[in-house]
């Protein structure tokens, strides 16, 4: 053909995929290439690694409102789509990564959440605190359900979460309190 195609950009832009994108068009003797760019990835995020979880966890799933804390629960997260992904394959759905995520966000992660806030566990504006919860819920029930050799499921690991974290207060001792204030007015 003897022309050249010179990509620049900064690393990790994705020059690599368009040269072979273009090669290949090029190859059958396609005459344009036709590309979208949706978001563009800035170079600061070496900088911030919680930003740049947080980007790449958005850009694979399409989960942009889904926040937590570190990079590992970003991880975490991501680890637990993949496993929810293989389960719908096992049952003979045959999904994309984003589909799997928006399930697992409407079927596993939204119900745990809302059911957190009426626990008055987190906030349900609290996004971060939300999802950080939601995942030490999820090892809570792990380490739980090991232990007992059975799946406890997430409302008795919730109810755990709570006897562990919040314990009651001695409802006796107010009482006698109560009962003795009351004797001396």
């Amino acid at each position: 053909m003897g022309r050249r195609i010179v990509f620049q950009g900064i690393s990790g832009s994705g020059k690599t995929t368009l040269a072979r994108r273009v090669a290949a068009a090029l190859e059958v003797g396609q005459l344009y290439l036709d590309a979208l760019v949706t978001e563009c990835r800035p170079p600061a995020e070496a900088e911030n690694p919680l930003e740049a979880a947080r980007t790449d966890f958005g850009l694979r799933t399409g989960l942009r409102t889904v926040a937590f804390s570190t990079p590992a629960r970003y991880a975490q997260a991501l680890q637990q789509i993949h496993e929810h992904r293989w389960y719908l394959n096992e049952r003979g759905k045959r999904v994309s990564l984003r589909e799997t995520a928006e399930d697992w966000r409407q079927h596993i992660f939204g119900p745990v959440v809302r059911q957190l806030a009426v626990e008055r566990l987190v906030r349900p504006e609290a996004m971060v605190e939300a999802g950080d919860l939601y995942l030490r819920v999820c090892d809570l029930k792990y380490r739980v359900s090991r232990e007992r050799g059975h799946d406890i499921g997430f409302p008795l690991a919730i109810r755990e979460w709570v006897t562990r974290h919040y314990p009651p207060e001695p409802v006796f001792f107010s009482h006698l309190l109560d009962m003795s204030m009351m004797a001396l007015g």
